[in-house]
């Protein structure tokens, strides 16, 4: 009864924020439901800044505490974690940001709003080449609230970007998407750092934490749990990691801590020092991945960044079995991957002090063959997704 209640009154407010007028300037966009900026969406924002300073470029946030890039004005976004009935006007501001805007731009679903019937929604999700089961392939394990929010945002979606043929194949069978919704193959922006001028971004991220050239670097980029359980993240042995990296390839190593955004990280208690670093609050992903030299993840679609850069991959994964059991499952793409996977901190350093690389970057090439996953990144995308959000905005002016 009070479920319904719930739903009811959030329906209301929503209807009614639809009716705000429709800003013809005004882009809004929004990553993992408000936790923070970055991803596709704040690359998007970054360019459209520098290149069209006339639009009202608006970053909807849980905590408005976070900066934005300059340019880019905050806006506060329905916490649904929170009581409804104390945000009723909070649901509303934020609904109608939304509804006003001509141009929306998410990275993932959730996010409680009625498009304007002129308005263009620009999905562009937060990971290609999943290899965990995901939306309508695991409704069973998501739930029923889920598969109501992400349906009715599929139904509003025009277009969703797509960074490999394999992602798209997802799109068409699993996100309910309608007719009407276009997939745009044209890579993902995010992933424009990994092409072309890259080393200024390298060196920040170097020079951030105070990281000599002379170190190699290690990411520890694990995915989240369904269960919330985090305690897997402290069994991995970082000295016996080091011990192996140095050993194979003959310089000194720092390891980064890049926990994934459902992971609260002041619960992760990992003891972090000049070796072993935390970087989950560095504000660009990407350019901690493209500085790294190696990762190390378990089923994190991250894997598909590093063998598209053609980096080493080292899979820990303790928890394989209770994982399988307790979560939504992984995917038989999983167990094709070209990586042993390691069961414990013994196997990890096994792994590493006999990584082959002329094998590795064979085996992975097979691996992309055998699936037929062909990616579709170039450098681009940000340019092509910017030029598809300002045709819509000016057309008709």
């Amino acid at each position: 009864m009070i479920s319904a209640i719930y739903w009811a009154l959030i329906r209301a407010v929503v209807a009614l924020a639809g009716f705000a007028p429709l800003n013809k300037r005004r882009v809004v966009l929004c990553s993992y439901g408000g936790k923070g900026v970055g991803s596709d969406p704040g690359v998007i924002a970054a360019y459209l800044v520098r290149q069209y300073p006339d639009l009202d470029i608006v970053w909807m946030l849980k905590d408005c505490s976070c900066e934005v890039p300059a340019g880019v004005r905050k806006a506060k976004i329905f916490d649904q974690t929170k009581s409804v009935f104390g945000q009723i006007f909070t649901l509303f501001k934020s609904a109608a940001m939304f509804s006003s805007a001509k141009v929306i731009v998410c990275d993932s679903k959730g996010n409680l709003f009625r498009k304007n019937k002129r308005a263009l929604y620009v999905q562009t999700w937060h990971g290609d080449l999943p290899f965990k089961f995901i939306e309508g392939e695991c409704v069973e394990a998501l739930g029923e609230e889920h598969e109501r929010i992400s349906s009715r945002d599929s139904r509003q979606t025009d277009v969703i970007l797509s960074g490999s043929s394999f992602m798209s194949d997802i799109y068409r069978k699993y996100f309910w998407l309608p007719e009407s919704c276009k997939i745009l193959e044209v890579g993902l922006p995010r992933n424009d750092v990994y092409f072309g001028a890259s080393v200024d971004e390298s060196k920040n991220v170097r020079r951030h934490y105070n990281i000599p050239d002379s170190s190699g670097i290690a990411v520890y980029a694990p995915t989240f749990r369904d269960n919330g359980d985090v305690s897997v993240f402290n069994s991995i042995d970082f000295n016996r990691v080091r011990s192996a990296l140095s050993k194979r390839f003959a310089k000194e190593w720092k390891i980064l801590v890049r926990m994934h955004p459902n992971v609260d990280a002041g619960k992760v208690f990992i003891h972090y020092d000049e070796n072993v670093i935390d970087v989950s609050g560095y504000s660009c992903g990407e350019a901690v991945f493209l500085t790294a030299d190696v990762l190390i993840t378990d089923a994190s679609s991250i894997m598909r960044e590093f063998m598209m850069m053609r980096k080493p991959i080292f899979v820990y994964f303790p928890d394989f079995e209770n994982y399988t059991l307790t979560c939504r499952g992984l995917r038989p793409l999983f167990s094709d991957l070209p990586f042993r996977r390691g069961a414990s901190n013994e196997m990890l350093a096994s792994e590493i002090l006999a990584f082959d690389k002329e094998a590795a970057l064979n085996s992975v090439d097979d691996f992309l063959v055998r699936n037929n996953i062909c990616f579709f990144d170039d450098g681009h995308a940000t340019e092509r997704v910017a030029n598809l959000i300002v045709n819509h905005i000016y057309k008709g002016d």
